[in-house]
């Protein structure tokens, strides 16, 4: 479950994308993951990432959104401080 700050950690996700729902296979999660890595980490304000994913802006990538559609919609994080 993504914790309070809009988080989610790589293995826990890789859980529940392998567990719940429509399952998916190894590569395909393994294919999201490294997806959400590139194009919706959760960034520091330095923007150095933290190790976790942005879980709305992944929300996103699932739905198949462009980056623009990403931005427009809201769903991209800005860096915590």
């Amino acid at each position: 479950m993504p914790n309070d700050v809009g988080t989610i950690g790589a293995e826990e996700l890789r859980h529940i994308l392998s567990h719940f729902g429509e399952l998916m296979d190894t590569n395909e999660v393994d294919e999201y993951i490294a997806e959400a890595d590139i194009k919706c980490p959760d960034l520091k304000a330095n923007g150095d990432k933290t190790g976790n994913i942005n879980y709305v802006a992944f929300v996103g990538v699932m739905l198949d959104l462009t980056e623009d559609e990403i931005m427009a919609a809201g769903l991209a994080q800005a860096p915590r401080l």
